[in-house]
């Protein structure tokens, strides 16, 4: 990640709350029809009972998160 990000980045991945980053995708109406997760720190992985490396590789499954 680029530097200058880093420091808007790094108070979200160092909270003890859980916080999460997800993309809503659409079909060509804007229907939501899946649901992408683009970043996760420790808390919220934590409570999903993942690492966040395992819950950002469910994006690669058909289905998303």
């Amino acid at each position: 990640m680029a530097k200058h990000l880093d420091k808007f980045t790094q108070p979200f991945r160092d909270s003890p709350i859980p916080f999460a980053l997800a993309e809503i995708l659409t079909n060509g109406s804007g229907e939501m029809v899946d649901l992408v997760c683009r970043f996760l720190n420790p808390a919220a992985a934590a409570l999903l009972g993942l690492s966040p490396e395992e819950c950002l590789a469910i994006e690669d499954s058909p289905t998303g998160i």
